[in-house]
């Protein structure tokens, strides 16, 4: 774990980490049979190393669109502190984000997502990204702005 919170790791050191949890953590989901009552220990401890990959700022974006779409790491990923340099970069790498996981529209209710992450929800020009937030944002304010959206699908 040390290896993984530490901010000098390298990008293809997490990489291979992310890679092997993410393995891990399947495999001890299929391999035992006390699923039914509470997760394997593996498959907790893999999870807590996925979710400090997400938030470590050495963590390639292609990583993180592979993180964000494991249910344990969205808003690991959306706060992750180099987001902002790789927004810069990639101007389009939250549409990549959300269009590269299946249940992309289950961030938008998550506890602690970022109030930026939302708003771009609420402001996208893609009508099912804007349905989406609508659906499962928490955010008065933003919730207003949504009743009034011009296209009626999205109230």
């Amino acid at each position: 774990m040390e290896v993984v919170l530490d901010n000098n790791t390298p990008a293809e050191v997490l990489q291979e980490l992310a890679l092997k949890e993410k393995s891990t953590m399947l495999l001890s989901l299929y391999n035992d049979d006390s699923y039914l009552k509470e997760m394997p220990p593996q498959y907790e401890k893999s999870k807590s190393i996925l979710r400090a990959v997400a938030k470590n700022p050495n963590t390639p974006p292609d990583t993180l669109k592979e993180l964000f779409e494991f249910e344990c790491c969205p808003i690991e990923v959306l706060n992750n502190i180099s987001l902002n340099l790789i927004l810069l970069e990639n101007p389009c790498f939250l549409e990549e984000l959300y269009h590269n996981s299946a249940d992309n529209y289950k961030v938008f209710g998550m506890d602690n997502v970022p109030s930026f992450f939302e708003e771009w929800g609420v402001y996208n020009k893609n009508i099912s990204i804007r349905k989406s937030a609508a659906l499962r944002i928490k955010t008065a304010s933003l919730l207003e702005i949504c009743l009034k959206d011009e296209n009626p699908l999205v109230i």
